[in-house]
């Protein structure tokens, strides 16, 4: 079961466009957009505006942004909030501004009410921080007010969807059981699945992308040339 926040979102777009399958993408268009800015707003605060710009840039004319825009799903809300969650926490720790940390988990937060994948960004943001104090011991010293701040804004944001998880919990975690991927397998077998869709997730960035006709050209590679070859010059 999906949180309610992207219908809400589609209610108020019919409310102002109307009801039709324009006022459900527009929503997706509003978010692709979104999700540009935010590419370019954490990679000027990571690396400077110029790359901010080339982020943007590679973002804006990729294949997956481009259809995910389009077509009103709610995958397109996670990179979103991603972006916008880890440019605020970098900005956060460089000035050291509480209104910083709040924004930062308010975006944590409302990214736990839309799609499911985000739940695995916290975990992301967790590891993010634990390096940086690993590499700057005075981390906790001076940003200790502002992480506890961040922390109670993300709480506050995901609370109605918390509070759903607790009083139903089987509806709430029914669509994570239907998708496993061990799910009605063997366990030997569901792990010989992991290897497999792990191996295939790896490859369609550069090689090999979704057959999926709705997510994607299909087969084509997810990244384009340049954006493939940065993929692997970063790794």
């Amino acid at each position: 079961m999906l949180p309610a926040h992207l219908i809400y979102l589609i209610a108020l777009s019919f409310k102002l466009l109307g009801v039709s399958v324009l006022s459900i993408r527009a929503v997706a268009v509003v978010f692709g957009l979104g999700t540009v800015a935010a590419a370019y707003f954490t990679d000027k605060e990571l690396f400077g505006r110029k790359w901010g710009l080339v982020l943007a840039f590679l973002l804006a004319v990729s294949r997956w942004d481009v259809n995910w825009s389009r077509i009103g799903m709610h995958g397109v809300t996670v990179p979103f909030f991603e972006l916008l969650t880890l440019g605020l926490i970098v900005r956060a720790i460089r000035r050291q501004r509480l209104i910083d940390y709040t924004l930062a988990g308010l975006m944590l937060g409302l990214g736990l009410c839309f799609y499911f994948s985000f739940r695995l960004f916290p975990i992301v943001i967790g590891l993010f921080l634990g390096v940086l104090w690993l590499t700057r011991h005075d981390l906790l010293r001076t940003s200790w007010r502002g992480l506890i701040l961040f922390g109670l804004s993300a709480a506050v944001a995901y609370v109605p969807i918390a509070q759903f998880s607790v009083r139903h919990a089987d509806v709430f975690w029914s669509r994570v059981g239907d998708t496993s991927i061990f799910k009605d397998k063997t366990p030997e077998a569901g792990w010989q699945a992991v290897v497999q869709t792990t191996q295939a997730h790896l490859l369609m960035f550069n090689y090999r992308g979704d057959g999926n006709g709705r997510h994607n050209l299909p087969a084509e590679p997810m990244l384009d040339p340049i954006s493939g070859t940065l993929l692997v010059v970063g790794l």
